[in-house]
């Protein structure tokens, strides 16, 4: 089935890069202005064109919280619009004693028939804290197949800032078109998820050319200096990664930053040299569990504000399990 939203976003789908925080419009993406190609480049948009476009897409909330947050200190009254609540933590492989581990596709396809969730339907994801959950959620639908998911850029702070509504009671009556999403509507990218096995042999050294491993933890645990949130856990990292901690490729305004500014925090804060990206053929990007890592590979799958992008970076992967089981292993750990 094919789904037509007669929307143009020409004009109003802009998004935020860099520190200077300005909005900018589509014709950067050097795409066509139809939502056919909505999120194909960028994978954010601005809180003022989700208000704008609010009756032709679905509102996902993807708001989560390391373990080690106080709740007085989480937004409690989060959700804005008619935003359907994504759990990570429910929306899971509830067969896992690993935290929120993606779902196989017989245990995601009922909550995505629930959410009314559709390859063909645009899809925004927010969080009530920046980013935090909704990157997330936004690799998990790209891995299931969706490409038309992009999150709201600087999360719930930047809708507030904007000072737009957060209920709009005339969408209560407001059904989108859409059908019921089914297993054979889409198509798992194995691309983009990497598992335990794969990790421990690159900690050892095996299969590992051509393989650029990103940790997106603060660099005190990267290097065991800091405790992890997580109990029983010891510290350090998967020998061969390199620290590349996730606020490095946020702005201070929660933001995300564009591909260009990515690729310089690689090459000039992490050092990484040119001949290194050219020969690498696979980024992966892990962390505690797989939630700030999607920041990361987010940033780097982001286009800029020339709409410079790199085909390298549109298949990063994420390595599921992330420390949080590889650190359960009698796999090889490094502290320098």
């Amino acid at each position: 089935m094919r789904f037509t939203f007669g929307l143009y976003v020409s004009r109003n789908l802009g998004y935020q890069s860099g520190t200077s925080g300005r909005n900018f419009c589509s014709m950067s993406l050097k795409m066509s202005t139809k939502m056919d190609d909505f999120g194909i480049q960028s994978c954010v948009v601005s809180p003022r064109w989700t208000w704008e476009n609010r009756r032709e897409i679905l509102l996902l909330d993807a708001t989560w919280y390391l373990p080690t947050v106080p709740v007085e200190q989480r937004e409690s009254n989060s959700r804005i619009l008619h935003a359907k609540r994504f759990d990570i933590d429910v929306i899971c492989d509830g067969n896992s004693s690993l935290p929120h581990m993606i779902p196989s596709m017989e245990q995601f396809i009922p909550h995505a028939q629930n959410l009314g969730l559709h390859p063909e339907i645009p899809t925004v994801i927010y969080s009530a804290n920046g980013l935090w959950g909704a990157a997330r959620v936004w690799w998990m639908l790209r891995t299931f197949g969706f490409q038309k998911v992009v999150m709201l850029n600087g999360g719930l702070s930047a809708w507030r800032k904007e000072k737009l509504p957060e209920i709009d009671e005339k969408l209560n009556d407001i059904v989108l078109n859409k059908s019921v999403v089914r297993a054979e509507d889409l198509v798992f990218s194995k691309k983009l998820i990497k598992y335990k096995d794969e990790m421990i042999k690159f900690g050892m050294g095996i299969e590992a050319d051509g393989k650029l491993v990103l940790d997106a933890r603060s660099s005190g645990r990267f290097y065991g200096r800091e405790p992890e949130p997580r109990p029983g856990l010891k510290g350090g990292h998967i020998p061969g990664s390199i620290s590349a901690p996730f606020s490095m490729f946020i702005n201070a305004d929660g933001t995300l930053k564009g591909f260009t500014e990515a690729k310089d925090i690689l090459t000039q804060e992490l050092g990484l040299s040119g001949q290194t990206l050219d020969s690498t053929r696979e980024i992966i990007c892990t962390c505690g569990s797989g939630v700030t890592a999607a920041m990361v590979a987010a940033c780097l799958y982001n286009a800029d504000d020339t709409g410079s992008t790199s085909t390298l970076f549109k298949s990063i992967a994420i390595y599921d399990g992330s420390w949080s089981e590889y650190a359960l292993s009698d796999a090889p750990v490094e502290k320098t």
